[in-house]
């Protein structure tokens, strides 16, 4: 994007939002940013926004000086753009599920325990797992979720209902891969922390990686779930 990156501005307006979209666009999330005028509080033209377009992130540029620009795809018109309001819910995939599938009860049950991260797709990653959290080794059934690595938004069914693409992970770091804060190295498998979190809450985060053997695993095994995917 054109202008001075993230933490170059005077006063910037909207630094942690930034990130936020540099940390989406990083794991592989659709990303889009509006453009606003102005550079900082006090110019005049600070809350004039484009009110037509959206750009569609494509891409992080991080230069060997620090600093990070994101290369825009295209422009997206307003009318183009799903509102976050439409943005599905659980409900609204149940009843999605149910109004497709009305005379196959069988694949209608599958496809709602997947969404709810229970039934045969739940049992079934946990194999994958030994019943364990991927990241900390966690084995307390109660604390962990069946989270699925592709968004169920933007997986078919089949993908929904395949336990390689899911990752079981205790509840609160699979809130921060639902809010991608965090994410995993297709190539090694490591979790990466975003920057917008604090450097103590990251720190706190890096600090709860499992021991080398639960580790050595997880890499394989992610690895395999986001080559599978890709």
């Amino acid at each position: 994007m054109d202008g001075p990156p993230p933490g170059k501005r005077n006063d910037p307006i909207g630094r942690a939002e930034r990130k936020r979209s540099i940390a989406r666009l990083e794991a592989g999330r659709p990303t889009y940013a509006v453009m606003r005028h102005g550079n900082d509080r006090r110019d005049p033209k600070a809350k004039l926004y484009d009110r037509e377009h959206l750009r569609k992130l494509n891409s992080v540029d991080r230069r060997p000086n620090g600093d990070v620009y994101v290369k825009v795809e295209r422009l997206v018109t307003v009318e183009e753009f799903p509102a976050r309001s439409a943005k599905p819910t659980l409900a609204r995939d149940i009843a999605d599920i149910e109004a497709r599938y009305p005379d196959k009860p069988t694949t209608r049950q599958a496809l709602v325990q997947a969404r709810m991260g229970q039934g045969q797709y739940r049992a079934e990653l946990l194999g994958l797992w030994e019943g364990a959290c991927a990241v900390t080794g966690c084995t307390i059934g109660i604390l962990l979720i069946s989270s699925h690595m592709r968004a169920w938004w933007d997986s078919n069914d089949q993908q929904r209902l395949d336990p390689h693409n899911g990752l079981p992970l205790i509840a609160n770091l699979d809130r921060l891969f639902d809010e991608y804060l965090i994410t995993f190295d297709p190539d090694t498998g490591d979790m990466l922390v975003s920057d917008t979190l604090s450097k103590k809450t990251a720190c706190y985060w890096v600090c709860q990686l499992p021991c080398a053997r639960s580790q050595r695993r997880s890499k394989r095994c992610i690895c395999a779930t986001t080559l599978r995917n890709s």
